[in-house]
């Protein structure tokens, strides 16, 4: 039996054009719809969030998230599954796009949005914070 590893999943932050197309690269006719949708959970999930900008990564599996320019730790609460985490702005940017992202999949119903979720989730899984960006998605 061959023992083969899977590539590791790695993120770089985009700027500039790369970043201004990114979010009609990744979802195209959903572009106006994704933003929202995370700055959405952002304000349900961080009571005092107002606002910020927001870094944009590419995955090198075709993945895509952006994370909040927020003063670390950012303090996250699921009311609906009762979890508090305090997170890096990466962790927070990564929970709250799976979280969107699946929302949007039952929303459109456009397979998009589960190649979105599960090529984010993949990297999340190999994320230094992945306990706590899994304790909050649950």
């Amino acid at each position: 039996m061959v023992d083969t590893l899977s590539p590791v999943v790695t993120a770089t932050k985009l700027s500039g054009h790369s970043r201004m197309c990114a979010i009609p690269r990744y979802f195209s006719a959903y572009m106006g719809a994704v933003e929202p949708a995370i700055y959405s959970v952002m304000g349900e999930w961080c009571g005092d969030y107002t606002g910020a900008y927001w870094h944009f990564f590419k995955l090198s599996n075709g993945g895509f998230f952006m994370a909040p320019d927020l003063q670390e730790p950012i303090e996250l609460q699921n009311v609906q599954n009762y979890a508090s985490e305090k997170v890096s702005q990466e962790a927070a940017g990564i929970a709250l796009c799976l979280v969107a992202y699946n929302r949007l999949v039952w929303k459109y119903r456009d397979p998009v949005f589960d190649s979105a979720f599960h090529k984010l989730r993949e990297y999340a899984l190999e994320h230094r914070e992945m306990e706590s960006i899994f304790r909050l998605i649950d």
